[in-house]
């Protein structure tokens, strides 16, 4: 794993294992997981990446909220950026790029 990534980011071992298995509680077998830096938004410590095959948008949207809530009742109550690819919807927005790219995959 990336040290450098997670020396910016400042998050312990054990918030990374937090992430890792709220993550496999709620999303699909076979999404991935990427943690990185959105350099666009000052306020974010945590910004997570997920490709998901899952194709109705509520529930992406029900899903994200399922993860933050999850991650606030284990690692506290902070901001959180979420994005999600939903694949089957075949957009390619730039931030999906950045986040692969500069980010570390967790899952």
């Amino acid at each position: 794993m990336d040290n450098t990534l997670l020396d910016q980011i400042d998050l312990t071992p054990e918030e990374i294992s937090a992430i890792k298995r709220s993550f496999k509680q709620i999303f699909l077998n076979n999404d991935q997981l990427w943690l990185f830096i959105d350099k666009t938004k000052k306020n974010g410590r945590i910004s997570l990446y997920i490709e998901t095959n899952i194709e109705n948008d509520d529930t992406v949207k029900t899903m994200e909220n399922q993860l933050t809530y999850a991650l606030w009742g284990s690692i506290g109550e902070q901001t959180i950026d979420v994005v999600v690819n939903a694949l089957t919807l075949n957009q390619d927005l730039p931030i999906y790029n950045i986040a692969k790219k500069s980010g570390i995959r967790l899952i």
